[in-house]
């Protein structure tokens, strides 16, 4: 039996996350962990959790919290989607 890959979803509001859970229910190999709607939070829990990826949009974070976020996180696991057509 293959494990269910693991992620989190990290937006200012909580559309991103469920458009993107109403989109994947049809694939049992892919599991939600946790939703965050800061990006501190979100960092902390990737230090201290195995997932698999992270689904974020990136236009809501500061550049403070961006560079934590650099130093901290490996980006060839982050998808970055955003409702935000320009």
């Amino acid at each position: 039996m293959l494990m269910a890959l693991k992620f989190i979803c990290i937006d200012p509001n909580i559309n991103l996350c469920k458009k993107t859970l109403s989109s994947i229910k049809k694939y049992p190999g892919i599991e939600l962990v946790k939703s965050f709607h800061q990006l501190a939070p979100a960092v902390d829990f990737i230090l201290h959790h195995e997932i698999d990826f992270v689904l974020m949009d990136p236009s809501f974070s500061s550049q403070e919290e961006q560079a934590v976020m650099h130093s901290h996180i490996d980006f060839s696991n982050v998808i970055f989607s955003s409702e935000n057509k320009a």
